[in-house]
């Protein structure tokens, strides 16, 4: 699959390891423009992980979820800081469609689905903006799409993971 027209509204979901991210970068490459919105990186100690940080495209991030915060909010075995979402995280997405330029976010799954802030602003985008491309967790592709009929989903697997340029 290749971008031809930068006004594409696509959702890349797939299992974990599939290579979702790695297409949703290569199609952004092939658009030949800087693209808003954010990316999802996940924090190591000792080669395991013990977080997760949004980043925007200007460098700036902030850790949402980690095995050190307090457990009030929780996912797996890791505390939730729903304020990341609901204010860094709604801010870049809010700067995102101020900028016109295409938006990819990296990506969506469980952990920020109670930032209601943060789903509204997304949801959004999903259903209005012009052009984007989401990298959604399989296990939350129903939430992020639910009543949105003119998106294009597609699966990513082993086998067509490097067809995306």
């Amino acid at each position: 699959m290749k971008l031809n027209n930068p006004n594409i509204r696509l959702i890349l979901t797939g299992e974990i390891g599939a290579g979702k991210t790695t297409a949703a970068q290569k199609l952004m490459k092939s658009l030949n423009v800087q693209p808003a919105g954010f990316t999802t990186e996940k924090i190591f100690c000792n080669d395991k992980i013990v977080g997760y940080f949004l980043r925007d495209w200007h460098g700036n991030s902030r850790t949402f979820a980690h095995t050190d915060f307090p457990k009030t909010v929780t996912f797996d075995r890791f505390g939730i800081d729903l304020s990341v979402f609901n204010g860094f995280g709604a801010e870049i997405l809010r700067n995102s469609i101020q900028s016109g330029k295409p938006i990819l976010m990296d990506e969506l799954g469980i952990m920020e689905q109670t930032a209601t802030m943060f789903c509204s602003v997304t949801k959004e985008i999903l259903k209005n903006y012009s052009s984007y491309i989401a990298v959604v967790q399989k296990r939350a592709l129903g939430f992020w799409t639910d009543g949105m009929t003119d998106v294009k989903i597609v699966e990513v697997i082993p086998e067509n993971r490097d067809n995306f340029r």
